[in-house]
């Protein structure tokens, strides 16, 4: 079974980009011959992150009592695909997507989701594609999913066939990718990341909690993320 999780940074439950992750999740059924299981977070409501920092030291979120949002993270950590659309506010991810992201933030630091594929789904009347783009790159890369693509929509200039067209292809190489265990592809902003955390965990400097992590589960002694795939395999 191949587990889908996807958060919807739009509230409005007729958006454009409910419409085009609605789409990409079907596509994904149809062109799989096995088993799927999707766990969609939308319109839930998430507590804004206070900065108290427990979770860098690996304590529980003071939030997820309040929100549940602990769930959340275990369907991520269950799930093979992990999916993020936002409709693009300002130049920017939308205020309820940057609040999903806060509560992950920690993450980054320890590549948690590495050994995930990832998918960006973007839409916007105008401007910002390149910037959101940008910024939700680097997030999946931080976090360390691979294989990371990419799906964009302008409403006032894009025709919504070439970009079904474009779902349904890159739909169909993420399901062949998982079918024949493929080899999963880092950015260069994950293995420079990885590089620079590294370093610091060796350091005298390093967060102490962050540091053990990275020792228990052997990151500290390999050489890349390829490496660190190889080892769990």
């Amino acid at each position: 079974m191949v587990k889908v999780f996807i958060f919807n940074g739009s509230l409005n439950r007729n958006s454009t980009t409910d419409y085009l992750i609605k789409n990409f999740l079907n596509k994904l059924k149809q062109n799989s011959d096995i088993e799927l299981s999707t766990y969609y977070l939308k319109n839930k409501e998430i507590s804004n992150c206070i900065g108290c920092s427990r979770c860098f030291q690996n304590k529980e979120c003071v939030l997820d009592d309040k929100d549940c949002f602990d769930k959340v993270r275990a369907e991520m950590l269950d799930s093979d695909i992990i999916i993020i659309g936002t409709p693009i506010y300002a130049n920017n991810v939308t205020g309820y997507c940057k609040t999903f992201i806060d509560r992950i933030s920690s993450w980054c630091h320890i590549f948690k989701l590495i050994g995930k594929r990832g998918v960006i789904i973007t839409t916007t009347s105008n401007s910002g594609l390149d910037e959101v783009n940008n910024y939700l790159y680097k997030v999946m890369s931080y976090l360390g999913l691979a294989d990371i693509e990419v799906i964009s929509h302008q409403l006032n200039k894009d025709n919504i066939n070439r970009t079904l067209d474009e779902i349904d292809y890159i739909s169909s190489k993420l399901i062949n990718n998982i079918k024949n265990n493929e080899k999963l592809k880092f950015s260069k902003l994950s293995e420079e990341s990885f590089e620079r955390l590294k370093e610091f965990y060796l350091s005298e400097n390093a967060n102490i909690n962050e540091k053990k992590y990275w020792e228990e589960t052997g990151m500290i002694t390999c050489e890349s993320l390829d490496k660190i795939i190889y080892e769990r395999r």
